[in-house]
């Protein structure tokens, strides 16, 4: 299969080195064109459908949501080879350097180009036209950049518009990928930090958090995270954590633990006497530290035993958006009407009835310590069954959930089955406008 696809890449470039090539430097009047510019040429290419059609397509299998879909398209590979990059052989000059795809909306992704080299990776990222044999959904055409066997959607580009190819060191160019390197020049001078990594779609990364990142000597993440830290690091300088320095075992008083839990908090204790020394050293050595987590590192942060025991090295924390924040903007409703207070809690603290026996306040609850199985009878037993109750699952994400519903008919719902792993709860008589729409 690799040597037929070969020769049909050597035909297609004989093909598009004609008369009916891309026009390099042409203004892209035909809306559906796209732009591909290799900072190896003097002008930009403009491929027409006409020209992507005679390129060789791929199909990449992928579901989303509960769907089996098949995506259609060209492989990016193929784009950069027709706009001059040359695989195969000795492509150390390729090596260094990265592919930026931009959406007509602003939303940008980065791939290094081993990470699409037929001759380097197995997986296939194409820029699809069709899906499931048809065109593209509305909020998708005319391009959709799909990365096969991705675990996370966060570089799927909607309304591709725009490919850019640049070498990772550029001194005489400022590209956007440059410009966090540029801005954390502007930060608070530290050796460590604890960074916010956002709710988890990549566009929701501050710029100052991979501004950071792209410095760090080395960054410490536990390893739910060392994809998405990958993104900004090279894997060489990413440490994955011991789940045993998560902060929910650090200091905390053994007596008021389960034996289960008292044995994990005395592993912390032993996994902290060779950890803490450790990072001290290399903060002697001069090396730039970073301790890694997505939402912000002040709101329920494994590492947040971090800001305290390394007050005295100067640790900066950089805030990220909170899965709090993002949950917000899924209800698409203000939490705050009508002046309520709002109540987070992981599930210890359900508020308090007021003179009426309703939940006047706003209680969000995240749910990493306790479940919505074992919340819904303690919320029932203290407020009327018609409260308004609603699940947002995986904020931010494609796949966002929001599920309105009433203390007493959430079940009818969802089911404890059908929930992710993660997600925040939201109780209170301020939700009634959202459980009406």
């Amino acid at each position: 299969m690799t040597g037929i696809r070969f020769v049909v890449s050597l035909l297609s470039l004989s093909l598009l080195s004609g008369l009916n090539c891309p026009v390099r430097g042409a203004t892209p009047t035909d809306t559906v064109a796209i732009i591909v510019d290799y900072y190896r040429s003097d002008k930009p290419l403009t491929f027409s459908p006409a020209d992507l059609a005679k390129l060789p397509h791929e199909k990449v299998q992928a579901e989303v949501g509960k769907k089996h879909l098949t995506f259609e398209g060209v492989p990016l590979a193929e784009i950069v080879r027709v706009a001059g990059a040359k695989w195969g052989g000795k492509c150390s000059s390729l090596l260094d350097c990265y592919l930026l795809a931009e959406s007509d909306d602003g939303f940008r992704a980065v791939f290094a180009l081993p990470e699409i080299d037929p001759g380097l990776c197995h997986q296939m990222v194409i820029l699809a036209d069709r899906c499931d044999g048809q065109p593209l959904s509305k909020g998708n055409v005319p391009y959709q950049i799909i990365e096969e066997d991705a675990k996370q959607r966060g570089r799927w580009v909607k309304r591709a518009k725009k490919i850019s190819i640049r070498p990772a060191t550029d001194a005489e160019e400022e590209t956007p990928a440059k410009r966090p390197v540029a801005a954390a020049e502007k930060m608070p001078k530290s050796q460590v930090y604890l960074v916010g990594m956002g709710p988890g779609d990549a566009g929701l990364v501050t710029i100052k958090a991979a501004a950071i990142l792209q410095k760090a000597d080395c960054v410490f993440c536990f390893d739910y995270l060392k994809n998405e830290v990958a993104r900004y690091v090279p894997r060489s300088k990413i440490e994955v954590a011991s789940p045993m320095l998560m902060g929910r075992f650090r200091s905390q008083d053994l007596k008021t633990l389960s034996p289960e839990l008292r044995q994990r908090a005395r592993l912390s204790e032993e996994e902290m006497t060779t950890f803490l020394p450790r990072v001290r050293r290399m903060v002697a050595e001069k090396k730039t530290l970073v301790f890694a987590d997505p939402g912000d590192p002040t709101m329920y942060c494994p590492w947040s035993w971090v800001a305290e025991e390394f007050a005295d090295l100067g640790l900066v924390v950089v805030p990220g958006l909170s899965s709090f924040n993002a949950a917000n903007a899924a209800l698409k409703q203000s939490i705050t009407k009508n002046g309520c207070s709002i109540v987070i809690s992981p599930g210890d603290n359900l508020g308090s009835p007021d003179k009426r026996g309703r939940l006047a306040d706003t209680l969000v609850l995240f749910t990493h310590r306790v479940k919505l199985k074992e919340l819904v009878p303690r919320l029932a037993a203290r407020y009327p069954a018609d409260t308004p109750i609603a699940v947002v699952c995986e904020a931010s994400y494609e796949r966002q959930q929001v599920i309105f519903a009433t203390l007493g008919s959430i079940w009818k719902k969802v089911s404890p089955e059908d929930l992710p792993h993660l997600y925040l709860v939201y109780v209170g008589d301020g939700l009634i406008a959202a459980n009406r729409n």
